[in-house]
């Protein structure tokens, strides 16, 4: 039997548990994940290589801390002891799903300014490279009329990208750019 299974009744999956912290509660957390903090209003100017290498070395390290909580797990079943073993797999190492919870939802109330924060950070401070993260982003960057941010942000983008939204995210960068010169 998976351990995944004796401890929530599921079969064995390589997916995280998202702990069941109010959405009101992860400002903090957001902060709580230090790098090299780049602003939002710096974006424009970010270091295109040293972007791409701190979100990618920060979601390798958020990878570990999960992968060695998923070990630690199996070793306390094996101790039986699967209420540790629970308590360990629920924590919420890697972070990504709530923070972006608190982005969509003020991006809902309209708080763009403060969304596209969150967002930003959680691409970068937190290493998350999942594709709701940038497209949100580039949404409300464009809608906040941050063409040089959106240009910056779509071109990250690139190097996350499955092949099949390539296309279109080259297309955006195109128009952007266009937008910018036309400005």
């Amino acid at each position: 039997m998976g351990i995944l299974k004796k401890i929530f009744g599921k079969k064995e999956k390589k997916t995280h548990q998202i702990n069941s912290k109010s959405i009101d509660e992860l400002p903090s957390q957001a902060q709580a994940f230090q790098v090299e903090n780049v602003k939002l209003d710096q974006l424009a100017d970010i270091n295109f290589d040293k972007a791409v290498s701190t979100i990618r070395n920060k979601r390798i390290d958020n990878q570990r801390k999960f992968e060695s909580n998923y070990e630690k797990a199996k070793a306390l079943i094996k101790k039986g002891q699967t209420q540790k073993a629970q308590e360990l797999t629920s924590q919420d190492v890697l972070g990504y799903f709530p923070v972006y919870q608190k982005a969509e939802k003020l991006e809902k109330e309209g708080k763009l300014e403060e969304a596209a924060k969150i967002y930003w950070s959680n691409i970068y401070e937190n290493g998350t490279d999942a594709p709701a993260n940038f497209k949100r982003l580039l949404i409300v960057l464009s809608k906040l009329g941050r063409k040089k941010e959106e240009l910056t942000v779509a071109k990250l983008y690139t190097s996350f990208v499955k092949d099949k939204e390539l296309d279109n995210l080259k297309k955006r960068i195109l128009n952007i750019e266009k937008k910018l010169k036309g400005a």
